[in-house]
């Protein structure tokens, strides 16, 4: 008896919860104000900037924000705050404002024809209750209808890197992260992707050992510093 009213309150809140949402404006993801709907508001959206990228470059990482404004807040506050109602709130922007033919132009020298992910460690990944770069590589299987792959493993629970920490030392403490779930024959064309690039470093090293097992790799993330700035 006692359980089924226990039930019954639990059902009354969350049909309550429902009602609530379907009522009462959206709050934009940044500034937490009303956006009447959207996931982030006029305001906030009339700051965001694309990522400064160099087509000239083959190395260089492919992004689609600047690692500024409301979307760096956006981002902080997901990963750091443990946010992934905003994590989801910024990638569903994204997704309403790409083209599936704007991701393929990415792959000019290498075409791609699967998907796959930079992974946080599974102790970083329990903490935060999710991992950006998986949502975000899910969202892109899904727009452009390519097979995500789980091919890698974070081995080492590090400290987030910062920019206070020079090329070398950087490269020294990530060196051995990752490492292949497990070896797959057939070389494959991946798309690489990650949530915030700074100094590529990560995804420049989840990317070698792809290389390494044979696989022609284009990276990409969500965004991209284009200044110096803490993670």
């Amino acid at each position: 008896m006692e359980s089924n009213i226990i039930h019954n309150l639990k059902y009354n809140l969350w049909s309550l919860e429902k009602w609530v949402e379907a009522f009462l404006p959206m709050r934009c993801a940044a500034c937490s104000e009303p956006s009447y709907f959207k996931k982030i508001c006029n305001f906030c959206e009339k700051l965001i900037e694309p990522a400064q990228n160099n087509t000239n470059n083959p190395d260089d990482i492919v992004a689609f924000f600047s690692y500024e404004g409301p979307v760096r807040q956006i981002i902080r506050e997901a990963k750091f705050g443990r946010n992934e109602t905003k994590a989801k709130a910024l990638i569903h922007y994204w997704n309403q404002k790409t083209s599936k033919e704007s991701i393929l132009a990415i792959s000019k020298i290498c075409p791609f024809d699967t998907i796959c992910f930079v992974p946080i460690h599974w102790r970083r990944r329990i903490w935060r209750g999710f991992d950006l770069s998986a949502i975000f590589a899910k969202v892109i299987s899904r727009k452009l209808k390519m097979p995500l792959r789980d091919l890698l493993i974070s081995k080492q629970f590090n400290k987030p890197l910062t920019l206070s920490q020079n090329k070398s030392e950087r490269e020294r403490i990530i060196k051995n992260r990752f490492e292949l779930k497990k070896s797959i024959f057939t070389s494959l064309n991946i798309l690489l992707v990650d949530d915030v690039v700074t100094t590529g470093t990560t995804l420049n090293t989840a990317e070698q050992v792809l290389k390494n097992d044979g696989h022609n790799i284009t990276k990409i993330a969500l965004a991209k510093a284009n200044k110096k700035v803490q993670l």
